[in-house]
């Protein structure tokens, strides 16, 4: 393989990995009030009890999968991870563009040298109702313990379940700074699943 072959190669990589804005097309429906911008964090506390972002888009981090009503609320779907800016995935911020509806998030880490999935705590349920732009679910706190993969690399493995924290005014925060022309998000916290699986449309 060729130095530039390489160079491209490296380069489609970091493209696969990295988080990229809403389209276009997609801020226009959330601003029609035909979907809804869904914004939550991940956050990870280390063995020492420091509380840092834990972007999504790491070959590292958590799996997040998704439900609704087409897999009739089992999250079986990876979504490809999106924010708003880079600096706002650096600060562990996620959204999704989603019409109305119950959506179902399930976090996974990778274990095993063939990385299988192993679900990490409950499914939560965010719900998406009609005329809300945006929407803040609350931010997932992960505690987690590093560990050396190799010489050269490390890994971080989920000790426990992730703990629902409300950071709402900075989500507030952070939809001013990038999204300035959208209002800010009304907090609809995530909700641990439990009991029938809601589908439809939920009230405001």
């Amino acid at each position: 393989m060729t130095g530039r072959a390489i160079l491209w190669a490296l380069l489609l990589a970091l493209a696969a990995c990295a988080p990229f804005p809403p389209a276009p097309s997609k801020l226009a429906a959330v601003a029609a009030g035909k979907e809804a911008l869904l914004l939550f964090r991940t956050e990870q506390v280390d063995d020492a009890g420091r509380i840092t972002p834990m972007p999504l888009y790491g070959k590292w981090s958590p799996v997040l999968r998704w439900g609704g009503f087409n897999s009739a609320g089992r999250p079986v779907n990876e979504e490809a991870p999106t924010s708003l800016s880079a600096d706002a995935s650096r600060e562990g911020w996620a959204v999704r563009v989603l019409p109305p509806g119950y959506y179902y998030l399930g976090v996974f880490e990778k274990v095993g040298a063939e990385n299988h999935l192993r679900p990490v705590g409950n499914t939560w349920r965010a719900e998406v109702p009609r005329r809300v732009p945006v929407i803040y679910a609350g931010t997932l706190r992960l505690t987690v313990s590093k560990r050396k993969v190799l010489w050269f690399s490390e890994s971080y493995v989920v000790r426990t379940p992730p703990r629902l924290v409300d950071e709402s005014a900075a989500a507030a925060a952070v939809v001013a700074r990038d999204l300035p022309d959208l209002p800010a998000p009304v907090t609809r916290l995530f909700v641990r699943q439990e009991g029938p699986i809601l589908l439809g449309t939920p009230p405001r």
